[in-house]
């Protein structure tokens, strides 16, 4: 399956996107919401206005996911990132990440090792999908910045 990425211009609607990672293999789904903050280096904040190159944009996003995807097989991976004016409050980027890997060690490769374990000893499944959602997420805002 491939990636579900886009940029776009409505609010971001996370069900959608877990539901575009949800199937009855995975054991474990991930998902992350990056909002409008009030403040930023001390400065008051009451709107952001994110202009990109959508194109470009649009492909760089497929890009992130697909290589998480490569990096981490049984995971997929949904991600939209907003733009135009947004308040604070609202969703700049989301991002969901459902795996299907049914074991810690096959849940280790690649950065999937530096997810602490949950007090409960979250398996392999929840491991591998939060460390999709975190990686494509980080490499999205840094990308997008």
């Amino acid at each position: 399956m491939s990636p579900r990425t886009a940029i776009v211009t409505r609010p971001i609607a996370l069900d959608a996107l877990v539901a575009a990672v949800s199937h009855p293999g995975a054991g474990a789904v991930a998902t992350f919401l990056g909002t409008v903050r009030d403040t930023n280096a001390g400065l008051t904040v009451t709107l952001l206005e994110y202009h990109v190159y959508e194109r470009l944009a649009e492909a760089e996003l497929a890009s992130i996911a697909h290589q998480v995807e490569a990096e981490l097989p049984g995971v997929r991976v949904a991600c939209e990132h907003r733009v135009g004016t947004l308040v604070v409050g609202d969703v700049a980027v989301a991002c969901a990440a459902s795996s299907s890997i049914a074991s810690r060690r096959a849940s280790r490769s690649g950065s999937a090792s530096t997810v602490p374990m949950g007090p409960t000893g979250s398996g392999g499944t929840t491991r591998a999908a939060a460390t999709a959602t975190a990686t494509v997420t980080v490499t999205v805002i840094k990308t997008f910045r």
